[in-house]
């Protein structure tokens, strides 16, 4: 007698500009259930392969494999699908997937996102680092899911238990993030200069700082000179520890922000971060920030080194942990139900018989502008 096979369940792409966003996806194929997935980044670090791997989730760095097993995918999800260059194979996917009519959810990525909590009033437009991109659209994919609000699904991310609350160090983390195109050369130079004081004349804090990948740049001038300072003369700051990119240890910055006694951060994610390990946290402010900031309920900031020094010279009173708004548990279900009800209203879209040429012709596209 033939045994019965089982009903495969849906299989859903997961498609990432980069790295940094593979935390983010390991926690919703881990909460998400009722789903295959098959999960696509550029880079996958070794302690992200192994979680995917123990969680029996498929995934690949081969973009070209990414797009050819479309025909099987029932939806999609994106962690920024914006249209920028560097997201460029991110819009390729989308574009080839909604031609299908594979529905594409775009999950909130960034404590600020362009389409969620951040409209870009940029003047100078375009792809460089100084310039802006103000279109009138949301989003790239079908439907854009945030973190926070009535309809929001909470933020994928490990909890703390109460001991990891308690277990932290000695070091204050760094964290920055200055690639952001709405930062002036000069509030760039402005905070290069702040950090370098506090590094050279606070010998006896031990610092750990974590710069954003794209800020190991060259062209990324103003805080690429200091990280090549720091790089080459250790003797010079011998209380300061660099995060590289390909740093041998796999920490993610939650996890270092998890162990530092308190934290020193660009607006960013690295805020909510602190929020979530309720960790005290000092925001540089500068005019490109400044209208975000009451978008928080709660933060300590700096502009200048003094207020930086008085901060850090009574950070158990003066700095608290940041309050966002936008820190709810995950909601798995939430993200079930809503890819579940985009399937079935999406299932009468497909289109099976074209969906090779489809393929095929985004194939040649990514091929003709150097994408693969």
């Amino acid at each position: 007698m033939r045994q019965r096979q089982k009903t495969p369940r849906p299989l859903v792409a997961i498609a990432l500009p980069g790295g940094n966003s593979v935390e983010l996806a390991v926690q919703i194929v881990k909460n998400v259930s009722g789903f295959d997935f098959l999960l696509y980044a550029p880079d996958i670090r070794a302690k992200h392969r192994d979680q995917l791997e123990m969680q029996r989730v498929r995934y690949t760095t081969d973009f070209v494999f990414f797009l050819m097993q479309s025909h099987f995918y029932s939806a999609a999800l994106t962690l920024g699908c914006l249209p920028h260059t560097s997201h460029m194979r991110v819009v390729l996917a989308v574009s080839m997937m909604r031609q299908m009519g594979i529905p594409v959810i775009d999950v909130q990525h960034g404590l600020f996102q362009w389409g969620v909590n951040f409209i870009d009033r940029s003047v100078r437009q375009g792809f460089a680092s100084n310039a802006g991109i103000s279109l009138p659209i949301e989003t790239l994919a079908d439907l854009q899911v945030t973190w926070g609000g009535p309809d929001g699904i909470g933020y994928p991310h490990a909890v703390p238990g109460d001991a990891d609350q308690e277990d932290r160090g000695t070091f204050a983390l760094v964290a920055t993030n200055t690639n952001w195109h709405i930062y002036s050369d000069e509030e760039r130079a402005h905070l290069m200069r702040i950090l370098q004081h506090a590094f050279e004349w606070l010998p006896d804090v031990p610092f750990i700082w974590k710069p954003h990948p794209a800020e190991f740049a060259e062209q990324n001038s103003r805080i690429f000179s200091l990280i090549a300072d720091v790089r080459a003369n250790p003797r010079k700051y011998p209380n300061v520890r660099l995060v590289d990119p390909h740093d041998s240890v796999d920490r993610s910055l939650s996890e270092i922000v998890s162990r530092a006694a308190l934290v020193i951060a660009t607006l960013g994610t690295a805020v909510l971060d602190c929020e979530l390990w309720k960790r005290p946290c000092a925001v540089y402010k500068s005019p490109a920030v400044t209208p975000l900031l009451p978008e928080l309920e709660a933060v300590t900031t700096f502009s200048t080194f003094d207020e930086l020094i008085d901060l850090l010279g009574a950070a158990e009173r003066a700095i608290a942990p940041p309050v966002t708004g936008q820190l709810a548990p995950f909601r798995p279900d939430r993200l079930e139900s809503i890819l579940s009800q985009m399937i079935t209203a999406r299932s009468s879209e497909r289109t099976p018989k074209d969906s090779l040429g489809i393929v095929l012709d985004h194939i040649a596209l990514a091929r003709s502008i150097g994408v693969i």
